[in-house]
């Protein structure tokens, strides 16, 4: 079956199998929209709260290398800023903490701590 040229929200289109438009806005247009505007607002920092912590040890489980306990066994962060890479499992610790002891907050970049 021959494939016609068509523009790239066709392409979309099929792909998706859904229309392409969000109001004005193309998928393609809408994810530049969404980077250039919100850029800094996707960089998280971890936040910790000993007083709510149980000691379930969830979060040290689930991300290791983000998340340790005190000789307590309260949760400690091993690192502040996170990377979009560590962001996935920073967010399955903080969901699994059934007390909620870990937030993730929106890091204002260029800022010190």
């Amino acid at each position: 079956m021959h494939k016609s040229g068509g523009d790239r929200g066709a392409q979309e289109k099929r792909i998706l199998g859904v229309g392409t438009q969000f109001g004005r806005l193309s998928l393609g247009e809408l994810g530049r929209e969404f980077m250039s505007k919100n850029a800094t607002s996707l960089r998280k920092k971890i936040k910790t709260i000993p007083s709510n912590c149980i000691a379930s040890g969830n979060c040290s489980i689930i991300a290791p290398d983000l998340f340790g306990q005190d000789d307590k066994g309260v949760v400690v962060a091993r690192v502040t800023r996170l990377s979009a890479a560590q962001l996935a499992d920073a967010r399955s610790a903080a969901a699994a903490c059934p007390v909620a002891a870990i937030e993730l907050e929106d890091d204002d970049v260029g800022t010190d701590e």
